[in-house]
């Protein structure tokens, strides 16, 4: 109902929608690419204490002997590597290539995993562990980084809207508990406190599975196109790209929301640490169950999330996302004891704003442009992801307090900005 209500009011303003590829295929083929995106997405969930570039590396490296500064660094690698899916975007423009880009993103990502438990198993200082940890996080947001931009691509072409809703709603909503089940049984390997060797475990079988997406994309069936365009000089691909967001008014507050949603966002690897000064217990002891409170509740905030979308348009999940961004930073600031672990609860639910903000900029972007935009987008979010080193540099010289306070306020404005925003937006970009 709301995309058909979208649909109207752009063509009653004189903005008429932009025909989805997705037409071009038949009930079934787009219920097909629906349950290829939602299996591709449950086992990015399943393996999420490796996937996910925050918790798990974070009490590696902490492990490791590494300060709040270090062990925030794999998650700070984003920053780094986001420029790596544009140059994709641009190198591969046509739609044939969807779906091998997405193979081989997800097919180096598990093979360049390995590097963490090879490393782990064979003596080596801790210094070498550490860099290992962070040069595994370089490899994920480098190739799965690509691969995620491609896959919004073939979701968007091989699905239609109203489809795509209820497949958002249903992967979202069960996908996170494959995550809360393989976080219990890391905690449960970790317990076992074979240390480096349980760290090894988690990370070789995790990495192992992701070479299974490789296969699941290759499935998708995408509408073949008359592809006349040619690939763009690189400087014009990118000066174009950057031209329509500096020119969208729209895209610049997306621009913004995204990066502090990511700053704030990263403010849980820091809440991970502190869990030794809350509770009296090092932070590999909490991992899995932190990591387990996280995605049951991002389960459940998936199926609301859903509801909105279909009810209220592509604004309403984002603005939850920031209220509970907002709330779980607040939540480690004053509540003590073991209440204080749902903060990881508030966490997941406000994690799910890496999808929900590039879903509103995807609606806003005409399908020709959606790669180019999302990959642009991906590069200005995880610039935020720069913000870990920051919060942790923080928490090592002013305390922790002093950086979920600032997590807080990032949070709080992003939250305002898409308040600004319209609550339907038209794809014209």
């Amino acid at each position: 109902m709301a995309d058909r209500d979208a649909d109207e009011s752009n063509a009653q303003a004189g903005h008429p929608g932009v025909r989805s590829p997705a037409e071009a295929l038949t009930d079934r083929q787009q219920t097909a690419n629906g349950l290829y995106y939602a299996l591709i997405v449950s086992i990015n969930y399943l393996v999420a204490p490796v996937s996910y570039v925050d918790l798990m590396h974070a009490a590696l490296c902490n492990t490791a002997g590494a300060s709040k500064t270090v062990a925030n660094l794999p998650t700070s690698m984003g920053a780094f590597f986001g420029l790596v899916p544009l140059v994709a975007a641009w190198v591969f423009p046509y739609t044939r290539w969807i779906r091998p880009v997405m193979s081989y993103g997800y097919l180096c990502s598990g093979i360049g995993g390995l590097i963490v438990p090879i490393v782990l198993i064979c003596p080596s200082p801790d210094w070498l562990k550490i860099l290992a940890t962070i040069l595994h996080a370089a490899i994920l947001m480098t190739c799965s980084g690509t691969a995620g931009v491609f896959i919004w691509e073939a979701v968007v072409r091989g699905t239609s809207e109203r489809k795509r809703g209820r497949t958002f709603s249903i992967t979202y909503g069960i996908g996170p508990f494959f995550a809360v089940a393989s976080s219990a049984a890391a905690q449960k390997v970790l317990d076992l406190g074979a240390y480096p060797y349980s760290f090894a475990a988690i990370f070789f079988v995790g990495s192992l599975l992701l070479l299974v997406n490789a296969v699941l994309a290759r499935r998708f069936q995408i509408p073949d196109e008359d592809e006349v365009v040619r690939r763009e000089p690189f400087i014009v691909f990118i000066v174009g790209g950057l031209k329509s967001f500096l020119t969208s008014r729209t895209l610049i507050a997306l621009g913004i929301a995204y990066v502090l949603f990511y700053a704030a966002l990263v403010a849980m690897n820091n809440a991970m640490l502190n869990v030794e000064s809350v509770l009296g217990v090092e932070p590999k002891q909490m991992t899995g169950w932190c990591s387990a409170l996280r995605f049951g509740a991002k389960g459940l905030a998936g199926l609301g999330l859903g509801l909105l979308l279909a009810r209220y348009g592509a604004r309403s999940p984002a603005l939850a996302t920031s209220l509970a961004l907002v709330m779980a930073n607040v939540w480690t600031m004053v509540v003590p004891g073991y209440a204080y672990l749902v903060a990881f609860g508030l966490f997941g639910a406000g994690e799910l704003g890496g999808l929900y903000y590039p879903h509103y900029l995807a609606a806003a972007s005409r399908p020709d442009r959606l790669k180019r935009n999302i990959a642009i987008y991906q590069i200005v979010g995880t610039l935020g992801s720069a913000g870990a080193a920051v919060l942790g540099f923080v928490a090592d010289h002013w305390g922790t307090t002093a950086s979920m306070g600032l997590a807080v306020c990032i949070a709080s404005v992003a939250m305002f900005i898409f308040l600004m925003l319209p609550a339907k937006p038209r794809a014209e970009t």
